[in-house]
């Protein structure tokens, strides 16, 4: 019999979580067969909408149909899953032993809604059915990479040690991690446009809003300084003020003077071609 020696956390769990799926298909099939035994012994479903049960019970309904000679097929079928089911059952039990004998952590992720993440399928806070997520790839590693992998979600059943903040439920988190996406995508819009309180006027009382207008504003104030090479534009005065508050605007976000004196320079040169003596 292998041993937890002889197979590294990765390969041990990695084995056992499919047998672990193996038994919940069966179980599956197993629900689906006796559901269809019910329906061939024409059973009624009673009681109130949601809670609604079949009539009788599958070891009456398997009494009727071997009466009645009918449905023998499906009954063989159920049959065969339930012996499969106990043998895989067996085998788990088995692999479950080993790892008693030498535990290592484990990391299962509930795949429910508001799912938190667990360290053994035999957690109170879960049922037979509840459908979850094996995470071998995290076996034998600390808490603190299952976290960092999974998410703050640790079920407090399974890790009542582990700290507060990741202890937390999924719903907050995914609450806050939309929240943050959401501001992150609303802050993208202002890598290329100017927040309100960075708008400022031009040259003539129109609004500058977005980066490239404040960089055109310093631009502005160059040529205006001899229009073409004749004098200085009607507008310069106020090209001057938009330019110094445009200044201003670009420092703030992290534009450095030598940038700004670049296009300033850059200005100058086109505007000289262009006849301007500056």
């Amino acid at each position: 019999m292998a041993t937890t020696k002889s197979l590294c956390p990765l390969e041990f769990d990695t084995a056992l979580a499919a047998l672990h799926l193996k038994a919940q298909q069966l179980r599956d099939e197993r629900a689906r067969l006796i559901n269809k035994l019910h329906f061939v012994a024409r059973d009624k479903k009673v009681g109130t909408y949601g809670r609604r049960v079949w009539a009788k019970n599958l070891k009456e309904v398997i009494a009727l149909l071997e009466h009645e000679r009918r449905g023998h097929d499906v009954i063989a079928e159920l049959a065969t899953v339930d012996a499969t089911h106990a043998a895989l059952k067996a085998e788990i039990d088995a692999q479950n032993e080993i790892y008693r004998a030498a535990p290592w952590s484990r990391f299962i992720l509930c795949l429910s809604h508001g799912g938190h993440i667990h360290n053994a399928i035999g957690c109170s806070t879960l049922h037979w059915d509840t459908p979850v997520e094996w995470h071998p790839e995290l076996s034998g590693l600390s808490i603190e990479a299952a976290v960092n992998a999974l998410g703050p979600t640790l079920c407090s059943v399974c890790f009542p040690s582990a700290p507060v903040e990741w202890r937390r439920k999924r719903s907050d988190v995914e609450r806050e991690a939309s929240a943050a996406e959401r501001a992150a995508k609303a802050e993208a819009k202002f890598i290329k446009n100017l927040r309100d309180s960075e708008i400022f006027p031009d040259y003539h009382q129109g609004r500058v809003t977005t980066v490239a207008g404040a960089k055109q504003a310093l631009r502005d104030e160059v040529e205006f300084r001899d229009y073409f090479g004749h004098g200085k534009h009607p507008f310069h005065a106020d090209s001057v003020k938009a330019a110094e508050q445009a200044t201003k605007v670009l420092l703030a976000r992290g534009v450095t003077q030598a940038e700004i004196d670049t296009i300033i320079e850059r200005a100058i040169m086109k505007n000289r071609k262009d006849g301007a003596n500056i």
